[in-house]
């Protein structure tokens, strides 16, 4: 059993669980996420306080962020944006 479910994105979609990284993978030189909640998701989810969140980044294709991260979106205004999203695989 793979220790991540792996999501390629698109532009304006939001991801919320335990996600272990996002790698930009953008057909351009660097993808934009509009935000990103760094922390360990806990339920119920209005609960969760977020260790540290960013607004607007722009991240080099190739490049990635490392988790733990309980929320994130990538950009709608930026549709040349994409990201592999990792998230851990509760079925292990």
């Amino acid at each position: 059993m793979s220790q991540y479910q792996v999501i390629s994105s698109s532009a304006g979609q939001e991801f919320t669980g335990s996600i272990a990284k996002v790698i930009a993978i953008g057909p351009q030189t660097s993808s934009v996420l509009d935000r990103v909640e760094f922390g360990n998701l806990v339920f119920p989810e209005t609960s969760f306080t977020a260790s540290s969140v960013t607004g607007e980044i722009e991240i080099d294709n190739g490049f990635t962020i490392d988790g733990p991260i309980a929320r994130t979106k990538t950009s709608a205004n930026h549709t040349s944006s994409g990201f592999l999203v990792y998230i851990y695989n509760s079925s292990n």
